[in-house]
């Protein structure tokens, strides 16, 4: 019995690193709606991402079905720094290598989105 527990110990990592994408750990949202905010950036590279939810991951492992298809976004800033996420892939937008985009913060969310696609809400309210 006490090798069986110690072998599924050993197992369940071996299993999660088979995975071929990410997991998602959920969001921390801020209350302060001033921790809204835009940058502009250019993409450097965008690949296929898969997106797995992380209670179907513990529970099943590498048979966790596919939560959302995503893309792993690199790019930079104006000051050349560069950083990259992952977000599922929007069916209202493609994003290419070499545009000019947004990088939004909000409250604890992130995404890149084209720079002619509508702004959330939160950007329209009046300054306090």
């Amino acid at each position: 019995m006490m090798f069986k527990a110690r072998l599924a110990t050993l197992l369940c990592p071996i299993a999660l690193l088979s995975l071929n994408g990410c997991m998602t750990t959920g969001y921390s949202t801020a209350k302060n709606p001033d921790m809204v905010r835009k940058f502009d950036v250019t993409i450097i590279e965008i690949a296929p991402q898969n997106i797995y939810n992380s209670l179907g991951v513990s529970l099943v492992g590498p048979l966790a079905p596919v939560e959302h298809v995503g893309e792993k976004v690199r790019f930079k800033d104006a000051t050349g720094a560069e950083a990259t996420i992952v977000q599922p892939k929007s069916s209202r937008y493609e994003l290419h290598a070499g545009d000019k985009a947004i990088y939004i913060v909000d409250r604890g969310q992130v995404w890149i989105q084209p720079t002619d696609y509508p702004l959330p809400p939160e950007f329209s309210m009046p300054a306090k």
